[in-house]
């Protein structure tokens, strides 16, 4: 159920509970109310009016937070690998690969590539990044906790 009040959509989640919560949800100040299934539209209704100050603030701050702008990854912009930062610089060749030089990191990419299509490149080169560190780790902690891992996998 959606309400509409002071024209902020609000969605209405009835669920087997005993209290009525309202959450406003990051990062676009999303409004939820959870209400318990044997409470009427009308009370869960006045509830929400009772509360139309605290949400406009809440949303109000969200509206005003600072956004990081859409990443295109060229030079210029920052990327972490294990929690360090490195400024990416931008070079064009006919193949993909990044390398981390100091606090550089050399992106290689085709010099038509999309923002979407860099975004991809990293994403399975962090993969491949992070299943190397796996392999290296999984037999210390195998040793150390006794226990004898049947398999793994990555995922996004």
């Amino acid at each position: 159920m959606m309400l509409n009040i002071s024209g902020i959509p609000i969605e209405v989640c009835k669920k087997d509970i005993k209290n009525m919560h309202l959450y406003v949800k990051p990062p676009n100040g999303n409004v939820t109310v959870s209400a318990p299934l044997s409470m009427s539209d009308m009370a869960i209704e006045r509830f929400v009016r009772t509360k139309t100050s605290w949400i406009k603030n809440q949303v109000s701050k969200f509206d005003h937070q600072p956004r990081q702008s859409e990443r295109e990854y060229i030079s210029g912009e920052t990327m972490y690998v294990w929690g360090r930062q490195y400024y990416i610089q931008t070079e064009f060749s006919n193949t993909n690969s990044i390398v981390l030089s100091g606090d550089k990191a050399v992106l290689t990419v085709r010099k038509e590539s999309t923002s979407e299509q860099r975004e991809n490149f990293l994403r399975e080169w962090y993969r491949i990044l992070l299943k190397e560190e796996i392999v290296k780790q999984l037999p210390k902690w195998e040793e150390k906790t006794g226990l004898k891992a049947s398999g793994w996998q990555t995922k996004y």
